[in-house]
Order: C-alpha cells, then sequence, then structure tokens
C-alpha cells in the first residue's frame, strides 16, 4: 500500500491476498502485517493504515481488517494510541526466552471392575452401514424429507412466545406440556397413556439405557460387577 503523507509516518504494508486459499481474508491480513513487522520491513513507531483505508485498498470489509488489526495488538505487534490509530510496536532486541512447558502430570485410576473391563473390549458398532442407500438403513435418517421450513417456522414462533423462565431447568422427566402433547397423541391411536408415562429422553441410547434401569429388581447389580 502506498505511503500517505502525513506528521506520522505511515507504513508501508505489502499484502497480497489470495482470491481463493485455505486461510481466511482476516488471517491472510494477519500473517501479511506480522510477517512484515517480524521482518523488519516496517520500522517500529510507524502509524498503520486505518481500517477504513486497508479495507477500501484490499477489497474486503472493514470488520475483517479490524479484526485482524486487533489480533496483532492482542499479540503486542501493534499498539493503540487514542486519537491516533495504531502503531507498530517497539520489538525487542533480542529473543525472548520462551518458558518451558509444564511437566507432564500423570494420574492413577482405580482399577475397572470386570464389567467395565469387558465393555471396554468390545468395538462400538458402526452409526452408518456400508453400501448404496436403502429403506430402514442404520444410522442415515432420511434428512430430505425434513419439513426444515415447516421446523423453522415453528422454532421461531415458540422462540418469540419464550419467557426466562422457560430458560431454566426442565423437570428430569421432560417439559410437562411436551410430556401431555405426547401422551395425547399416544391416546388418539388407542392406547391407554397419560403424562405421568411419557419421559422425555435425549438419544436412542439414553432411552435403551433407562429402560434396563427401570427393569432391574433390587439383587440385580451383582451381575454388573
Amino acid at each position: 500500500m502506498p505511503t500517505t503523507n502525513r506528521a506520522a509516518r505511515t507504513a508501508n504494508l505489502p499484502i497480497f491476498l489470495e482470491g481463493r486459499g485455505d486461510r481466511t481474508l482476516q488471517e491472510q491480513i494477519y500473517r501479511s502485517v506480522r510477517q512484515c513487522i517480524v521482518d523488519g520491513s516496517v520500522s517500529a513507531h510507524h502509524r498503520v493504515p486505518s481500517t477504513r483505508a486497508l479495507a477500501a485498498e484490499l477489497g474486503v470489509s472493514r470488520t475483517t481488517a479490524l479484526l485482524a488489526l486487533e489480533q496483532l495488538r492482542a499479540e503486542g505487534y501493534l499498539v493503540s494510541r487514542r486519537g491516533s490509530g495504531m502503531y507498530v510496536a517497539p520489538q525487542p532486541s533480542r529473543p525472548v526466552a520462551l518458558i518451558p512447558p509444564p511437566a507432564a502430570i500423570t494420574f492413577t485410576r482405580p482399577p475397572f471392575s470386570r464389567r467395565g473391563y469387558l465393555l471396554s473390549q468390545v468395538r462400538a458398532p458402526d452409526r452408518r452401514l456400508p453400501g448404496p442407500p436403502r429403506a430402514f438403513r442404520l444410522g442415515t435418517p432420511a434428512l430430505d424429507l425434513f419439513p426444515h421450513r415447516l421446523w423453522e417456522k415453528l422454532v421461531r414462533e415458540r422462540l418469540r412466545q419464550s419467557r426466562p423462565a422457560h430458560r431454566d431447568y426442565a423437570a428430569l422427566a421432560g417439559l410437562p406440556a411436551l410430556r401431555e402433547a405426547i401422551a395425547e397423541q399416544v391416546r388418539s391411536r388407542g392406547t391407554h397413556c397419560d403424562a405421568s408415562q411419557v419421559q422425555v429422553i435425549a438419544g436412542a441410547q439414553r432411552g435403551l439405557d433407562s429402560i434396563f434401569h427401570l427393569h432391574m429388581f433390587r439383587g440385580d447389580e451383582k451381575n454388573f460387577k
């Protein structure tokens, strides 16, 4: 970028952005400016172009340029002066000694129970079966049939009606209104059900775990040691 003639000299920053690269525009600006400072291409106390000028020169948003310069300021490469902008910070004359990382801390744990050891040896089942798409395929729901637009509309409507109390911890069995709605849906299919018989769980694995615990009797725990 060209140097402007002002009382405080503005740094000339050769920044070249890749149209399509692995790094974001913000990261490219950050790395380019940092490299200029580290290489000594830009001397200390030189003023950095304003975010507005930098964004206009590079053809990026002002937010992108601002975030890149703020990261450099946070890392000590730039300093901010009120009412004057950002300047290249004085660099140390010798490399700063790096603090050695702390020694690794080892933790000891109690041994597994026999059941825990056996479970650790069992290979987890694949959540997705290989092969072409087919009906009732494990781990592959019909995402293309999910009513995304209707779901988005219902979520927005619900958020507008929500109150701070709705974001607090709910009952362990699930939201009472949701349990009542589920029970009503089950009753519509000819099954006797009330909300006290409904428990909302997070995922099939949690549901199976709850079923096993509900069907255990006193004394069965000896089989799981």
